[in-house]
C-alpha cells in the first residue's frame, strides 16, 4: 500500500484568507445566536401579554420561561465556544 499524495493542483489558501473566513464564520454564528435570542424575547413578550389578558395560564407562562432559559443556556455555551474560536484565530495571527 502506498502513501497518499497531495494532488499537484492542490490550492493552499493564504493566511489572510483563512483568517477572513474564520472571522466571517464567527460573525455569522453570532448573528444567528442574536436572531435566536430575539425570537425567544418575542415569544416571552407574547406569553406575558396573553397572561396579562387572561389568555395564558401560570403553567404556560412557566413553560415559556423554562424554554427561554434553556435556549439562553445553549446560547451561552455556544458563546463560550465562539470565544475560544476567536482566541485561537488571534493566536493564529501572532
Amino acid at each position: 500500500m502506498s502513501l497518499p499524495e497531495i494532488p499537484k493542483d492542490f490550492h493552499i489558501p493564504k493566511r489572510r484568507d483563512v483568517v477572513t473566513l474564520k472571522l466571517a464564520g464567527i460573525a455569522m454564528m453570532e448573528q444567528s445566536l442574536a436572531n435566536l435570542l430575539e425570537t425567544e424575547v418575542e415569544i416571552l413578550q407574547t406569553t406575558v401579554s396573553e397572561f396579562k389578558h387572561k389568555k395564558a395560564s401560570h403553567k404556560e407562562l412557566r413553560k415559556a420561561n423554562r424554554k427561554a432559559e434553556r435556549m439562553l443556556r445553549a446560547v451561552i455555551a455556544k458563546e463560550i465556544l465562539l470565544m475560544f474560536e476567536l482566541e485561537d484565530t488571534i493566536d493564529f495571527l501572532l
